[in-house]
């Protein structure tokens, strides 16, 4: 009886170690900031029925401090699967993003894979990438 107890509390003991190794880090570092204003908001996506919406992001992760045009942030504990993500720069802290009077972005906007499309956002199949087995790192060119 004490066999299977013991087999029972390793064999459980073995199953979490699997689930908490299967969590990783998505880093991400952003480039080309023209300034140090304002915020950034960075968002990671695992659906691309809400990707790149304001909303239905998996988080959100808002940014007020950054300097001479970096900043690196990391999403943690995600598990293997397809990820995008989407970045703004709020240059004047109203936490929207503004357009001008023919719809063109006032502010700094990135999206994973560099994607810069013209006259629209960026579509989930462009941006996506796949976290499998470890950490990764990005980097995202901020464009204005």
């Amino acid at each position: 009886m004490k066999w299977i107890a013991l087999l029972c509390i390793l064999f459980i003991s073995s199953q979490n170690q699997d689930n908490y190794d299967n969590e990783f880090k998505v880093f991400v570092k952003l480039t080309n900031l023209k300034s140090d204003e304002g915020k950034l908001s960075v968002s990671i996506y695992n659906d691309p029925k809400t990707f790149p919406k304001t909303t239905g992001m998996l988080e959100e992760k808002i940014v007020e401090d950054f300097r001479d045009g970096e900043c690196t942030l990391s999403f943690t504990g995600l598990k293997p699967g397809t990820y995008a993500v989407a970045g703004l720069h709020d240059e004047n802290g109203d936490g929207k993003m503004n357009f001008n009077l023919i719809g063109i972005p006032k502010e700094g906007y990135c999206f994973s894979n560099n994607v810069m499309p013209k006259l629209r956002a960026a579509k989930w199949d462009e941006s996506k990438f796949i976290l499998k087995d470890s950490n990764i790192h990005i980097e995202i060119e901020m464009k204005y």
